[in-house]
């Protein structure tokens, strides 16, 4: 790295600033080995055939935009390199994020596809119907408890009954007053810690439909248990956060209970959900490879790493994603990763391939 006379020339101050991984006074401590920042070298960019971007954290926190992440991104844009958003966000559509970078001055052009961890959930649901479509003699009708907030439980069941049929599939609703025994599959998204009173209803209902629906399977929108936008509060309770509080529920009836045979029935249900579950977005790359290679041309080499990137904030998603897709992996610190984090010794450094403060770095001289 740069003595402290070459920081400003080679460096965005604002970068500097805005990210407290980086500070003036370090001055000769970039050229120290110590030092975890790896920056892509020059050129670099040039010679990637796909850019792919996570969303939160990297581009965006909540509703703002991060403004040198903006910038950097339109210029990207303009470059013509392709590029591509892959977001675990389950709350929104893959359009509607869309529409939200767009207001926040992101120039989002056709040729950029966004996948969206709601928009894989859809993919999934599909791919179980078509399944059972194909196997079932006669058909069986498939049901499905949406856990998730209103415009989640709408886009998967409009769509579905839209191409299935409203007589064909069954879809309960977590705000929904009733008590269903016929559950296949308990999909799993984000619910509002807006009000906790409300949250804490939702898990007991929750819980009394595991609870009569003992044999069914479990699909996780997004496996992330840290959220940018839940650092200081949690807003947004993660799906992972809801197997949790279902679990501790259990553990907690467990206490009261003085029959042998329903423990050990709690027990055996605690393990079921453990074991059946399934999470189709990051770091999971199985309905990502296909399309990506479809809608952009590209390869993924099995001896060599693809010459593609992989930008993201998150070490157990982004990175992993990459490791798993065997692509490039670039970490950028203005998320729910630190630089106080990666000094952390349990942390593979050696697993990721440039770690930056933003993604103005990529284009950084």
């Amino acid at each position: 790295f740069y003595k402290m006379n070459n920081i400003i020339g080679k460096y965005n101050p604002l970068s500097i600033l805005y990210n407290s991984t980086f500070n003036l006074i370090w001055g000769e401590s970039y050229s120290k080995s110590s030092c975890l920042i790896k920056k892509p070298p020059s050129k670099f960019i040039e010679n990637i055939n796909l850019l792919i971007f996570d969303m939160d954290g990297v581009l965006r926190i909540g509703t703002d935009p991060i403004e040198l992440a903006r910038n950097t991104f339109n210029n990207l844009v303009e470059t013509e390199i392709p590029i591509c958003i892959i977001t675990n966000e389950c709350r929104r559509t893959s359009k509607t994020i869309g529409k939200e970078l767009k207001n926040m001055g992101y120039n989002i052009n056709s040729d950029i596809k966004i996948f969206s961890a709601g928009q894989l959930m859809l993919t999934k649901i599909i791919e179980i119907i078509e399944n059972n479509l194909k196997q079932q003699s006669p058909q069986k009708k498939m049901s499905f408890g949406i856990i998730g907030e209103q415009s989640f439980y709408q886009f998967i069941s409009q769509n579905i009954y839209n191409k299935y049929g409203i007589n064909s599939v069954n879809f309960y609703w977590i705000y929904e007053k009733v008590k269903p025994n016929n559950i296949d599959y308990f999909v799993i998204g984000c619910l509002s810690n807006q009000i906790p009173e409300i949250l804490e209803k939702h898990i007991d209902r929750l819980n009394n439909w595991i609870t009569g629906n003992v044999t069914a399977n479990y699909l996780l929108t997004c496996p992330d248990t840290k959220d940018v936008e839940n650092l200081d509060k949690i807003l947004n309770v993660s799906p992972k956060m809801i197997i949790q509080l279902i679990t501790d529920k259990q553990l907690s009836i467990q206490k009261t209970m003085k029959n042998i045979d329903k423990i050990e029935n709690s027990k055996s249900l605690i393990n079921h959900i453990k074991t059946h579950i399934e999470i189709p977005s990051k770091p999971n790359t199985t309905l990502f490879q296909k399309e990506i290679e479809t809608h952009y041309g590209v390869k993924f080499e099995n001896k060599t790493k693809s010459s593609i990137l992989m930008v993201g904030d998150n070490i157990k998603t982004d990175i992993q994603f990459a490791n798993n897709l065997n692509i490039h992996s670039c970490l950028v610190l203005t998320g729910v990763t630190s630089y106080d984090n990666l000094k952390n010794a349990t942390i593979q450094k050696n697993n990721i391939d440039f770690i930056i403060p933003d993604i103005s770095y990529l284009l950084s001289v």
